[in-house]
């Protein structure tokens, strides 16, 4: 988590108050851990205000959202996730955060769109 933000940051050239992102991630996944995802939200929101368009974050949000029932909503996080950078396909093909999202034809979507960001990646760097 601190190594998504310090990446985005040298990506970006903002400065970002690491102790308050820290704190801020930390209460979010409390609360979506505790089930309570406006909570999460919420603290995600105060992330992106410190971190903006950081794809861990809209992540999170994408989880908060599909574990809240807005399906629409998550699946809009879930492309501003992979649109940002978020790479992580294999965590969100099982990630239970998103179990109410996973039956929807939307989902493999979003993977693709994380795979591709993946495979982009391999050939900058080949």
């Amino acid at each position: 988590m601190l190594a998504t933000l310090l990446l985005t940051c040298a990506q970006t050239s903002i400065e970002v108050d690491v102790a308050a992102y820290v704190h801020a991630h930390r209460e979010a996944d409390r609360a979506l851990v505790a089930g309570k995802p406006a909570e999460a939200r919420a603290s995600f929101e105060k992330c992106l205000e410190l971190a903006p368009k950081n794809a861990t974050v809209a992540y999170g949000i994408a989880c908060a959202f599909a574990k809240s029932g807005d399906k629409d909503a998550a699946f809009t996080w879930l492309a501003r996730a992979a649109e940002w950078g978020y790479a992580d396909a294999k965590l969100a093909a099982w990630d239970e955060d998103l179990a109410s999202v996973r039956s929807d034809e939307r989902f493999a979507t979003a993977l693709k769109a994380m795979l591709d960001h993946v495979s982009s990646w391999e050939h900058r760097s080949a």
